[in-house]
């Protein structure tokens, strides 16, 4: 999708662009509610490791957070199945 001497400039900080991501980047924000993260092992849309990146993050900037593991079978969607509060939503797409 990108080309390769593209991605080499952001990933070494020399096009513009990289730092609009950096200073974008959600992982930088001042939280003051409590943080929950929810992944599931078998998330092919967002990387399961992301979660621990951005908590860390999250934490040494301050913030209260915790990582929810939904386990080896959870994928993008059934992750987000799990999640208590979609349990109430009134979405019939989002229902098991």
């Amino acid at each position: 999708m990108f080309r390769p001497e593209f991605l080499e400039a952001v990933s070494n900080g020399r096009d513009p662009f990289a730092s609009e991501l950096r200073e974008n980047d959600t992982v930088h924000v001042t939280l003051r509610a409590p943080v929950r993260l929810y992944y599931g092992e078998a998330d092919v849309d967002v990387f399961p490791g992301n979660a621990q990146v951005a908590a860390a993050a999250m934490r040494a900037a301050g913030a209260q957070v915790t990582t929810v593991d939904l386990g080896v079978g959870a994928d993008h969607l059934s992750a987000l199945l799990k999640i208590p509060r979609f349990h109430r939503l009134k979405i019939p797409q989002l229902r098991p």
